[in-house]
């Protein structure tokens, strides 16, 4: 239940040469994270990033969304799913 950030490169400074990480493959490491049993899994360093959200692992509704850097709504309450009252792990 620990939570993984995974992060997207993008070039900066004496990277510039370098390409940026490409969406579909940042998803595709979490898809098979996912598959290993890891609920608390998000994407970041991306811009419009609908993939940073946190999502309960029992009913897979968005618990936690984030836009940019900045959590928008926690749907999380005494440590439960406001949708479906499971159990999350972390502190929120």
């Amino acid at each position: 239940d620990i939570p993984w950030h995974i992060s997207a490169f993008h070039p900066d400074y004496k990277f510039l040469t370098h390409k940026a990480t490409i969406r579909d493959i940042l998803r595709k490491a979490r898809d098979i994270a996912k598959s290993y049993g890891l609920n608390y899994v998000y994407l970041g360093n991306l811009s419009q990033n609908s993939d940073s959200d946190t999502e309960c692992p029992n009913c897979k509704r968005i618990i936690v969304w984030r836009k940019q850097f900045q959590i928008q709504n926690n749907y999380i309450k005494d440590g439960k799913c406001k949708f479906c009252s499971a159990e999350v792990s972390g502190v929120f």
